[in-house]
């Protein structure tokens, strides 16, 4: 059967996605953190699902991202291992044991999943370990998150309510939702939210311009409006959490009781939003029964779990809507054990930078990256993110905010 392929507001012609595919390639030689950059982007806007293409792009990036091995070869050779590394390869080594084990006919695609997700996030981190590096990831992440975000958003504002694209874009019910893998309220919230953190990271850097400031600040209206519009709850809270640094290292009283007015703010408008939380996505009950199930399910199987990506065929089909329950019950307690000692581990490493900003040796590109690990933290109680590819994004912005601004190595590791 032919695929449909519905590009709605999108829809580049053959010599753009040419163009595209010659400047990627290119990018490998002459500019690598662009590269990489958009080596990370490609998954989160997925060109193959969108169009009608004549070349498969995970199958280009693959096959460029293992060349590029061989070019940086040293660099990745110089590259300091630290335990977060470790224990994320744990993990997926984990994975793949398990799979091997007891679910071989799930091996490739959980070779897919967590293998070549691993393979981006390390070969990125590499080279994107620099604070040039990082700016160029929070720039491409940023656009990535508004282009996604915009489609709905246009539509949402363009099209009668009783529009069959309308209604696309708000998943049958009011709330706000983008295509495709996102076309969720929750999960179009926290694309918002992370847009918004990659574009405050951008704006407290010292070397920012009129442009960029002015650029940033309207990204980050779309970005709230959509929020908004989505009527999640959880997406708010993840946004106000975003600023969660800055209260823990500004030592101004004027700019901590302005933070405290907007928290206030938003949690006084959030209870009217519950009016457009009347379809079955909104179901509380529904979500805390299946992380009840989840619960239930670990307990049966606390040493091997029922595998990675299979609990849904425990529950009906259903995730369980909770990132550290779905990695006890899928990988067992040595699986959740190390999934929480990785986000531990990560935890501390930002918490060791926020305190060099504190001293005054860093800027606050630091503190909004705590806030972007504390708001992630926050939507993995309420998403289904275990060793997918946003997951590893989210894991790789991290990682490269430590590597750029705390690791002893960064300027052995700088790329040209």
């Amino acid at each position: 059967m032919n695929q449909v392929f519905n590009v709605y507001l999108y829809s580049p012609n053959s010599g753009i996605i040419l163009l595209f595919l010659a400047g990627y390639c290119l990018f490998l030689l002459v500019s690598p953190r662009l590269f990489a950059s958009l080596t990370v982007a490609l998954p989160l806007l997925r060109p193959n699902e969108r169009f009608e293409t004549f070349v498969s792009f995970p199958k280009v990036s693959f096959v460029l991202v293992i060349v590029g091995f061989f070019i940086y070869f040293k660099k990745i050779r110089d590259y300091s291992f630290e335990r977060d590394d470790k224990v994320l390869f744990g993990l997926i080594l984990l994975v793949l044991i398990q799979t091997l084990a007891f679910y071989r006919e799930n091996l490739a695609t959980n070779m897919q999943l967590c293998g070549i997700n691993f393979m981006r996030y390390l070969f990125a981190a590499i080279l994107l370990s620099d604070r040039k590096g990082l700016k160029i990831l929070n720039a491409t992440l940023a656009i990535s998150c508004f282009l996604i975000c915009f489609e709905p958003i246009y539509y949402h504002f363009t099209e009668p309510q009783d529009s069959e694209l309308w209604s696309y874009f708000h998943g049958g019910s009011s709330r706000l939702i983008a295509w495709g893998m996102w076309a969720n309220a929750n999960e179009t919230s926290f694309l918002a939210c992370f847009g918004v953190g990659n574009l405050l990271m951008l704006m407290s850097k010292k070397d920012k311009g009129p442009f960029v400031t002015l650029s940033s600040l309207f990204m980050i209206l779309l970005f709230t409006l959509v929020i908004f519009l989505t009527a999640s709850r959880a997406g708010l809270a993840s946004l106000l959490l975003l600023f969660s640094g800055v209260l823990v290292v500004t030592k101004s009283l004027k700019i901590k009781m302005l933070i405290a007015i907007v928290f206030i703010a938003v949690i006084s408008i959030a209870p009217l939003l519950t009016t457009k939380r009347q379809d079955k996505e909104a179901s509380s009950s529904q979500r805390s029964e299946l992380r009840q199930d989840g619960i239930y399910l670990f307990k049966m199987e606390p040493l091997t779990g029922y595998g990675y990506m299979r609990i849904a065929t425990e529950t009906g089909g259903m995730m369980l809507h909770n990132t550290y329950i779905q990695a006890f019950a899928e990988l067992g307690i040595v699986g959740g054990m190390l999934l929480l000692y990785y986000l531990t581990s990560v935890g501390v490493l930002v918490m060791a930078c926020v305190r060099k900003v504190r001293d005054g040796l860093l800027d606050n590109t630091v503190t909004i990256a705590f806030g972007v690990y504390i708001s992630g933290m926050l939507y993995f109680m309420f998403g289904n993110q275990l060793l997918t590819f946003f997951f590893f994004t989210y894991a790789l912005l991290l990682k490269t905010t430590i590597n750029s601004y705390c690791s002893a190595s960064v300027e052995e590791l700088s790329v040209s």
